[in-house]
């Protein structure tokens, strides 16, 4: 009778891509020698992201990195976007022993010398995803970045004011890096003219285009160079919630390419413009991210959804959306897959229907808080959801878990800070759902409790916390590239 052992290594490979990098490394090179050569297959690991968690050191990384056979995608934003954290030898070990390394992502609190990043850049020559915290004046490192060439992805945060010489060097790096497609600038732009030079030069080029933090959008936006960045695929503005002018959506409708869409705290303009909009707007648009707009229209809205049919992620947190502008989606948008309506007003009325939006399998409603419990009946009624978020919710109870829990494809349930849970329902719950992978749970269920559902979940994930995070827009909707 054929055995594991007798499968080939190719199909090993295939079976191991659904492994943590935990278990590549530390159990399945310890089963056999045929299984550790297979665990360490350059194909295998292109596809494997080492993060670290935010309370590791930088020791601890160093360490586990020497274990890795191979690394090619490194992500070190969880430890180092809170806590200043120097990373120099975590920089040098990756020149050492992973040349070959694909993309280093470092969060805005990591701190590295500029000579040690410029060696990054001579010594993997395969580098074509980049993020990392600028300061003012560090142009040996802006200009060392126009020897990257194979750079696709480039993400620039924290730096301090766009003057007219980074500006220079930003278009000279979209000039040189030839494969560069994703373009990330977190600064402050006291002059509109910069953002419009940079995009002349990239608006043959671009594919992702983020702006976070630039004040006046508006002159950018009525450009000419704005406008003929026609191979736009995802783009996204964000801003400081009340510094801000209004924005202006007309040009909107010239860029037919556009599937993903982001406008983050930024006032609306009334509906004239609007309306211009939407009567020019994508029907292949597929995401749309209006977080932290004060001004959402229903009308809008309702346009939106009529003339986007194919929108499949939507997120109004924080907005001031109303029952009647959310009501329409399970008419107009029948691939919905997402929703995020967190810190919004919204009551039980707007998710009456909600359920009738056949492929929704994400639904995120932190602090909602005038839903009611009543709403949890609604909610269960979608089959296909796969996560869900209802964090932050005082009006959530024990028994409204034990109906979520119901739901028979769930594979995560996050309900941390939530007041009325105490953990008991576990008691009542005589199965959970083999698709069920992760439960979050709040701070105040009882330690008994706690013990109890760790039991009952084997391998499953269970964590607490100790204060749930204000919500941010999440990578997994709108994830830079």
């Amino acid at each position: 009778m054929a055995s594991v052992n007798s499968l080939p290594s190719e199909v090993l490979c295939i079976v191991f891509e659904y492994l943590s990098v935990d278990d590549l490394v530390h159990t399945i090179p310890s089963i056999c020698q045929k299984w550790k050569n297979a665990s360490q297959d350059i194909l295998l690991w292109k596809n494997k992201t080492y993060r670290p968690t935010k309370d590791k050191t930088v020791e601890d990384v160093v360490s586990y990195l020497k274990k890795l056979p191979r690394l090619y995608l490194l992500d070190l934003k969880s430890m180092t976007d809170e806590n200043y954290v120097l990373v120099d030898k975590i920089l040098i070990l990756i020149c050492q022993m992973f040349p070959e390394v694909e993309s280093v992502l470092l969060g805005d609190g990591a701190l590295y010398s500029v000579e040690q990043m410029i060696s990054l850049l001579h010594v993997s020559s395969s580098l074509n995803s980049l993020s990392l915290n600028v300061s003012e004046n560090n142009h040996d490192l802006m200009r060392a970045l126009w020897s990257a060439p194979k750079l696709k992805h480039l993400s620039l945060t924290n730096h301090p004011i766009l003057d007219d010489i980074s500006a220079e060097y930003i278009c000279n790096i979209v000039r040189c890096c030839h494969s560069l497609e994703a373009l990330k600038l977190t600064v402050c732009v006291n002059d509109m003219n910069k953002i419009t030079r940079i995009l002349e030069v990239a608006k043959h080029v671009l594919k992702y285009l983020e702006f976070k933090a630039v004040f006046g959008f508006q002159q950018a936006l009525l450009s000419d160079s704005f406008v003929q960045c026609y191979k736009l695929k995802t783009l996204k503005f964000s801003t400081k919630e009340g510094q801000c002018e209004l924005l202006n959506l007309a040009n909107f409708g010239k860029m037919p390419s556009i599937l993903e869409l982001a406008l983050i705290n930024f006032p609306l303009v009334p509906s004239s413009l609007t309306l211009l909009f939407v009567q020019n707007s994508w029907p292949q648009l597929e995401v749309l991210c209006v977080s932290g707009v004060k001004t959402l229209e229903t009308e809008f809205l309702h346009q939106v959804f009529e003339r986007c049919p194919n929108l499949q992620s939507l997120d109004v947190s924080r907005s001031n959306i109303s029952d009647t502008g959310i009501s329409s989606l399970n008419v107009h948008c029948p691939k919905l897959q997402h929703l995020c309506v967190s810190y919004t007003s919204l009551t039980d009325l707007s998710l009456t229907d909600f359920w009738r939006c056949p492929l929704v399998d994400t639904l995120i409603l932190r602090a909602c808080c005038k839903l009611t419990s009543n709403v949890v009946h609604h909610i269960v009624k979608c089959v296909h959801l796969k996560l869900i978020d209802a964090s932050n919710n005082t009006w959530l109870t024990d028994r409204d878990v034990v109906k979520l829990l119901s739901c028979s494809k769930l594979e995560t349930l996050r309900i941390g800070s939530c007041e009325s849970i105490s953990g008991i329902f576990f008691q009542n719950v005589k199965c959970f759902s083999p698709t069920l992978r992760e439960i979050e749970l709040s701070q105040f269920v009882h330690e008994d409790y706690y013990k109890i559902t760790c039991q009952k979940l084997h391998s499953l994930r269970v964590t607490t916390v100790d204060k749930y995070s204000e919500y941010r827009l999440s990578n997994d909707v709108f994830a830079y590239p």
